[in-house]
């Protein structure tokens, strides 16, 4: 685990000069911001503006042509997905991947036990460390089960719930990591008006729980509401950046959504 990262008064996520292209293709192009620590920061813009390519640069999943990312003041750019992960940095997908065969319950539980770092013989021999770091993980799990408001599902196989309800148990899984970067990739995608607005406040409370986030989101109603700062891509640049009220009235970014109302 490397959550012993130092703690940096610099911002704690920076993509300096990153690019990416394929077959061709410039998906992004000299790319720089910074995410604050505690704060909640939205990348946007409209179809195809780099956004996604940005978020699997930052999660490790796809490398950059060029450029570098740091995180909590160190460069993270050859590490692989998995030390990314230990390292505090969690995310979710635009397609949902649960266990659809298990409960709700079963899906958070199997992570959390995951974090306790419980070695194979000691629970095939239910050691008393064993079974205190399953009791520890049962706790947590029906912590954030009921702060996600997931009771009413709890035994509910995950494949059989609404897209929206699934969303919030890929969050709530997040949550059980403890990260410190939140990647959430459309998270309100698929759920009603109420629905949006309760994880709307989900993501700004996260703030309290030294949880920083950085948003990807198609729903500007949420962004606008739960971001601190706000990043606009087209097509695979920066085009502007700074407070929700700012990026509202930005002519560029009115522009690039070709009049959209934000």
């Amino acid at each position: 685990m490397e959550r012993g990262l130092k703690v940096s008064t610099e911002p704690l996520l920076g993509l300096e000069h990153v690019s990416k292209s394929f077959g061709g293709v410039n998906a992004v192009r000299d790319v720089s911001f910074s995410v604050k620590s505690g704060t909640v920061h939205g990348l946007i813009g409209p179809n195809g503006a780099g956004k996604t390519t940005c978020f699997n640069i930052v999660a490790g999943v796809t490398p950059a042509d060029q450029g570098r990312v740091e995180y909590n003041g160190k460069d993270v750019t050859p590490w692989p997905t998995s030390r990314r992960s230990s390292a505090g940095i969690a995310r979710t997908f635009q397609n949902i991947k649960l266990l659809n065969d298990f409960s709700v319950f079963d899906n958070l539980y199997a992570t959390a036990i995951s974090q306790s770092g419980t070695a194979y013989l000691s629970s095939f021999f239910r050691t008393r460390a064993a079974r205190r770091q399953e009791t520890e993980a049962q706790s947590a799990t029906l912590a954030v089960i009921e702060r996600l408001g997931l009771g009413r599902y709890r035994d509910a196989l995950a494949g059989d719930l609404p897209i929206g309800i699934q969303r919030r148990v890929e969050i709530a899984r997040c949550l059980l990591t403890q990260p410190r970067l939140l990647l959430l990739d459309e998270p309100v995608a698929g759920m009603t008006s109420d629905e949006s607005a309760e994880i709307t406040a989900l993501i700004r409370e996260m703030k309290s729980d030294a949880v920083t986030v950085l948003l990807v989101e198609h729903d500007m109603n949420v962004v606008m509401e739960a971001c601190d700062m706000i990043t606009v891509l087209d097509q695979g640049a920066v085009i502007a950046e700074g407070t929700p009220s700012s990026i509202r009235s930005d002519d560029r970014v009115l522009t690039a959504y070709l009049g959209a109302d934000l």
